[in-house]
């Protein structure tokens, strides 16, 4: 029996790291986002910024190691879902029309999945207190309004109205109904430690036969 309790004292540090402090926690998904208002309006894009969980947020919006997080999937509250534009693009700034059109200059794009939800695959990195664009390739009847503003952005237009040369931030009141979800990126250590507490339980595995 005595040979046996170093690996129950590895094989409880193990779990300890799987369930406590290590994958299952180092990996938490949370949500921000806009609820859905009373009004809708052609618009094609709203800004956010990952640490502003907004009224219709999830879980606690937290960074990684390295002050990222990973974009999983960000939804609009269209009108008609079957009719949204099939990719959305991710901006570090307001495009042109062009731009917004093509994703030129784009972080990334996410693919429509349905139901108002693009999908960004593994997850777009983005910067924790950075404010970005999620604009549409083109207007899209969306539930927008007033009276319940999301602090980390607003809707996007076309503008100038006359003649629109740009996607631009709308007049701050004004958000769109909208939800994005988050991946934290696990610490560094903590993956060396699971590691490495794993290589060592299969080490003894092997010597004990």
């Amino acid at each position: 029996m005595r040979n046996c309790r170093p690996v129950m004292v590895l094989l409880s540090l193990f779990a300890s790291l799987m369930v406590g402090g290590g994958v299952a926690s180092g990996s938490p998904i949370y949500s921000i986002g806009n609820s859905t208002p009373g009004t809708q309006f052609f618009i094609q894009g709203q800004s956010f910024t990952p640490s502003v969980a907004g009224n219709d947020g999830s879980g606690v919006p937290m960074a990684g190691a390295d002050g990222t997080v990973r974009l999983l999937t960000f939804s609009f509250d269209f009108v008609n879902p079957v009719t949204a534009p099939s990719a959305l693009h991710i901006f570090a700034f307001e495009p042109t029309l062009a731009a917004a059109g093509t994703g030129a200059g784009s972080l990334g794009t996410g693919t429509y999945l349905g139901g108002g939800v693009y999908g960004f695959g593994a997850g777009l990195a983005l910067d924790f207190v950075t404010k970005y664009f999620a604009v549409l390739p083109f207007s899209a009847g969306i539930f927008d309004g007033s009276g319940n503003p999301y602090a980390g952005g607003v809707d996007m237009f076309p503008m100038p109205l006359a003649a629109p040369t740009n996607v631009t931030e709308g007049f701050g009141d004004f958000d769109a109904g909208f939800n994005a979800t988050f991946e934290v990126v696990p610490e560094p250590s903590t993956l060396v430690l699971v590691t490495v507490g794993a290589g060592m339980l299969i080490g003894i595995a092997r010597r004990r036969r």
